[in-house]
């Protein structure tokens, strides 16, 4: 199976983390779970007559209490993460390591220039100007309120600089994508790391600026990069659930993959108590609870059976070229299809409950990085083949496929080779 960083002080966690852990999950989920928008029409009597001042003392109970849940995470997942940098601080070079990732965001913003908040984007920009007292009509930005949040706590809470921040979580991705396979000793050229970054785990975050599961993507990157103890791993798994519920999915494939049974069985007890604060908030009421996430009155299945090959070619161009390389990896190494598999079903699964293929595809980036990483080191492609597949992967344009909308350009270098080809 393929392997994880492992810390050298795994051990296992004491019954006093144990309630720390579940303290915070609950702590956490309730917060999330109870915005006053929501909980007026399920408890009227209630609400009636609650003043503005009450109403604004709640709020900021619920931010105070978020706000100590995000800290104390922070320290827990931040002290594994300082050791790792101080201890790698002559071996990996981490300054060229950013450095690249200015040059790549530079040069990806061209053929995909992130000109704009996507759609959701903009509502969770919105809601990062007061996201402990906003009202949320869609019934789901509430529930991914640690992006906004954060952005609240430092600052970023307009359009402009919740933007911004989307952009600095993408370098995030990039610098820990690099990262990744310098701790695996097989460290990616400029040309792989910009082509890497026109697949649908960067790229989505270009076409579609503000999207919360690109905090996801860099807490999965953290826990598969850095050696971590029981502890710190699962406060990381946590933390994700609060980015947004669809980290279950990927998370999930890792806790089934490479969690000690404890470590699972903790995981499990976090999701339960975020599971029964999401089901109360909406009265018991899963109809309602799954209505509300219809896109044009459809449900995810609804679209899929609609449009088959929507799915398909999403699947397709969400990896390009690097199919290719999963399917020699493969081929070469047998006994880690299994694994590969279960690595590829977060995606998979989040395309069939959504309408967003492309963007829920990113949830199944890991095999592509293992695949990759496998190759890189056992030379499993000649030099000349591997910087010709990198080139095509880059030429292939990198395009949205949704369910509900088909194929969708964005602005860049992209997009003016299509219509420069199919409108001449």
């Amino acid at each position: 199976m393929i392997a994880l960083p492992v810390s050298s002080h795994v051990g296992s966690t004491t019954s006093r983390q144990e309630a720390v852990l579940l303290g915070l999950a609950f702590a956490g989920s309730l917060v999330i779970h109870t915005p006053v928008s929501l909980l007026q029409p399920l408890l009227p009597h209630l609400f009636q007559n609650l003043t503005p001042l009450h109403i604004s003392v709640m709020n900021s109970l619920r931010a105070v209490v978020f706000l100590c849940v995000t800290l104390a995470l922070l320290v827990i997942i931040g002290k594994p993460l300082i050791d790792f940098f101080r201890q790698q601080s002559g071996r990996i070079p981490f300054v060229k390591l950013w450095q690249r990732t200015v040059i790549v965001m530079a040069i990806v913003a061209v053929l995909i220039v992130p000109s704009q908040l996507g759609i959701m984007g903009v509502g969770y920009a919105a809601f990062s100007v007061e996201p402990f007292s906003s009202t949320d009509h869609s019934y789901q930005l509430y529930q991914r309120l640690m992006m906004p949040a954060l952005a609240y706590f430092l600052q970023f809470k307009d359009a402009v600089m919740f933007h911004l921040f989307s952009l600095v979580i993408t370098g995030v991705c990039i610098f820990g994508i690099q990262l990744f396979f310098e701790t695996r000793k097989s460290p990616l050229s400029l040309l792989e790391i910009v082509s890497l970054s026109t697949v649908c785990v960067v790229a989505t975050q270009l076409q579609s600026p503000g999207y919360p599961e690109s905090l996801v993507i860099v807490s999965a990157l953290v826990v598969v990069t850095i050696p971590l103890n029981s502890f710190a791993r699962i406060a990381v798994a946590i933390f994700a659930l609060f980015v947004h519920e669809s980290s279950v999915l990927l998370f999930g494939a890792i806790a089934l993959l490479y969690f000690t049974k404890e470590e699972k069985q903790l995981y499990v007890a976090a999701v339960f108590l975020y599971a029964l604060c999401w089901i109360t908030s909406f009265g018991f009421d899963i109809e309602q609870l799954v209505a509300v996430r219809n896109v044009g009155g459809m449900g995810g299945i609804e679209w899929l059976l609609a449009h088959p090959l929507r799915e398909v070619l999403g699947i397709v161009i969400s990896y390009k070229v690097l199919w290719i390389i999963l399917i020699i990896v493969i081929k070469h190494f047998p006994a880690e299809l299994k694994s590969f598999l279960v690595l590829l079903l977060p995606g998979i699964i989040a395309t069939a409950i959504a309408v967003d293929t492309t963007r829920l595809l990113a949830l199944s980036f890991l095999p592509f990085l293992f695949a990759m990483e496998y190759s890189k080191r056992y030379n499993l492609l000649s030099s000349s083949r591997c910087v010709l597949l990198h080139i095509l992967n880059i030429i292939i344009p990198s395009v949205y496929v949704g369910l509900n909308s088909g194929i969708v350009f964005f602005d860049g270098v992209y997009q003016l080779l299509y219509q420069g080809f199919f409108f001449k």
